[in-house]
C-alpha cells in the first residue's frame, strides 16, 4: 500500500486528516503518457491496418490519460470534513529573520 502524507486541517483542525495523492500518481501518469506515444508511433507503423487499431488509441486517450491525470493533480483534502485544503495552509511559512545593519559611531 502507498504511502500518503498527512497534515493537520485548517478548518476543522483534527490532526492527521489532511490527504494528499501520492507522488507515485505522478509517476503513472509519466508511464500513461509514455505508453501512450509508443502507441501512436507503432501505429505510424501499421500502415492501412492502423483503422482496426484506431477505436484502441481513442480510447485509450480519451479515458485512461484524463483519469491518471486528475489522480495526480488531486488537491488536498481533509477525509473528516471534506474540505479542500490549499497547499498554503498546510506548509508552514518560514520567515527569514531582518539583519539590521550595525549602527555607525558617531
Amino acid at each position: 500500500m502507498l504511502r500518503h502524507a498527512h497534515a493537520d486541517c485548517p478548518c476543522c483542525h483534527r490532526r492527521g486528516t489532511v490527504t494528499r495523492p501520492s507522488r507515485a500518481w505522478k509517476a503513472a501518469l509519466v508511464g500513461a503518457y509514455g505508453i501512450f506515444v509508443v502507441m501512436i508511433f507503432g501505429a505510424g507503423l501499421l500502415g492501412p491496418t492502423i483503422m482496426a487499431v484506431l477505436p484502441l488509441l481513442a480510447a485509450y486517450g480519451l479515458g485512461v490519460l484524463p483519469w491518471v491525470h486528475e489522480r495526480a493533480s488531486a488537491p488536498a483534502q481533509c477525509r473528516s470534513c471534506g474540505k479542500i485544503v490549499p497547499a498554503s495552509a498546510m506548509a508552514p511559512v518560514r520567515v527569514r529573520p531582518l539583519v539590521s545593519a550595525p549602527a555607525r559611531a558617531a
